[in-house]
């Protein structure tokens, strides 16, 4: 696995790790295990993304969109997330 793809691996299972104890708290549920953290939350789908998250740049574009989707967070705006940045050479 690349740099590329581990830090958005990385960055996507934080992401989806905060939204589970936030949907916890919200029902009044306390965890300090994160172990079944994600499935306890309803977010099993989570891991299917995480677990497929591919290697070239348009995989890892999908893999942020669906997560995005699965946890119902909005895009940026103004911001290049989603999108595959080139250098300039």
């Amino acid at each position: 696995m690349g740099k590329s793809e581990a830090l958005t691996l990385d960055r996507l299972q934080a992401v989806a790790q905060a939204v589970a104890h936030a949907r916890l708290a919200q029902r009044g549920v306390w965890t300090l295990n994160e172990k079944r953290l994600v499935q306890r939350a309803g977010l099993a789908q989570a891991e299917e993304i995480l677990a497929s998250i591919g290697k070239e740049p348009r995989e890892l574009t999908q893999a942020v969109g669906r997560m995005r989707e699965l946890l119902g967070l909005a895009r940026p705006q103004g911001v290049k997330a989603d999108e595959v940045v080139k250098p300039e050479v």
